[in-house]
């Protein structure tokens, strides 16, 4: 059986998701998304041609923190 994988950021809110896996996922004209709460699927139900076109990005949000090298 083949693995359905999916968007790589959540549309509504920019969290960057494990494409193959997630615990919240809605199907919208032939396409699956994933999202990382219900919440999120939940304004992504409400409209979800406004989070396709215009979806959340990620870009500027912190990364993991870095281990600081020891001197």
């Amino acid at each position: 059986m083949a693995t359905k994988c999916f968007n790589e950021v959540d549309p509504v809110c920019g969290m960057v998701l494990n494409s193959c896996t997630a615990d919240f996922t809605e199907d919208f004209e032939g396409k699956t998304y994933g999202f990382c709460s219900q919440k999120c699927k939940d304004l992504f139900h409400g409209n979800p041609k406004r989070h396709i076109e215009n979806p959340a990005s990620h870009v500027g949000m912190p990364g993991p923190r870095e281990i600081p090298e020891k001197h």
